[in-house]
């Protein structure tokens, strides 16, 4: 079982903890992951698969609750992500964990807004973080670079907002990012994979450091569904992430100069 504690006020400003089950010769790396749900559902207690997957691995995970609609809208959601990862950097020490090491996931939803972290330094800045603290970046089937205005599910959540290029991840695309592995599977009708390709080009074009993976034959449920152990057939998202999360780790690998499809 996880440990749950409080990182905010709010009552789903809450977070659990799976502790490295694998232990080396000091702290163990850190993964943050925050999932989808297009904003408006999801709980952290799903995702015990995913906290387990990656802790019998060597990691320390951390998966969050944040607000949701209608409680919430941009960027509350992305306010909470990044009061999570402050907690994370000033406690994880105490499950074991090296808060120097900090890698961070997410999927759909919860990719948008790990993306708008690395990307968009004002919100690590509001919570006295600089945007070095995130090692990794890895986002599994993330809308980068749709119009959250075009689409009515999505509209509320955003149609506040003066300009809503604040909340799209691709207008914030830049060459200081920390490393970026995209994830995305070809047939996704949910989010496209055209989102995945935009900041992988964007984020190369600015200097960058990011590689694309294309899955042929999974969905977009699919694709964070098979880090669990029993179906990891359906597709290689855990090893291709555990991977691209040691070698940046251990400083062993260049994605400038490695193949995009090299894990697949």
């Amino acid at each position: 079982m996880p440990v749950s504690a409080q990182y905010g006020p709010l009552e789903r400003q809450r977070i659990d903890i799976y502790p490295a089950k694998v232990k080396g010769t000091g702290p163990s790396p850190v993964l943050v992951f925050i999932y989808g749900g297009g904003w408006t559902e999801g709980r952290r207690s799903l995702y015990g698969f995913l906290g387990k997957a990656y802790a019998a691995k060597g990691f320390t995970v951390a998966v969050p609750d944040y607000r949701l609609y209608p409680e919430a809208r941009f960027p509350d959601f992305v306010v909470d992500a990044a009061l999570a990862l402050k907690w994370v950097t000033d406690h994880i020490e105490d499950y074991g964990g090296d808060a120097r090491r900090l890698h961070l996931m997410g999927h759909s939803a919860g990719a948008h807004i790990g993306a708008l972290l690395c990307l968009d330094r004002e919100h690590l800045g509001a919570v006295d973080l600089a945007p070095g603290r995130i090692k990794t970046f890895t986002g599994i089937a993330g809308p980068y670079s749709f119009n959250p205005l075009k689409y009515d599910s999505t509209r509320p959540l955003f149609a506040h907002l003066e300009d809503v290029n604040v909340a799209r991840p691709i207008k914030h695309a830049h060459g200081d990012a920390p490393p970026m592995l995209l994830l995305h599977s070809v047939p996704d009708k949910t989010v496209l994979i055209k989102d995945s390709q935009h900041l992988h080009a964007a984020i190369n074009d600015a200097g960058g450091r990011a590689r694309h993976i294309a899955y042929p034959r999974i969905g977009h449920i699919g694709i964070i569904l098979a880090i669990a152990a029993p179906v990891r057939f359906l597709a290689p998202t855990f090893r291709d992430s555990l991977a691209f999360m040691r070698a940046q780790d251990a400083g062993t690998e260049d994605l400038n100069t490695v193949p995009a499809r090299a894990f697949a």
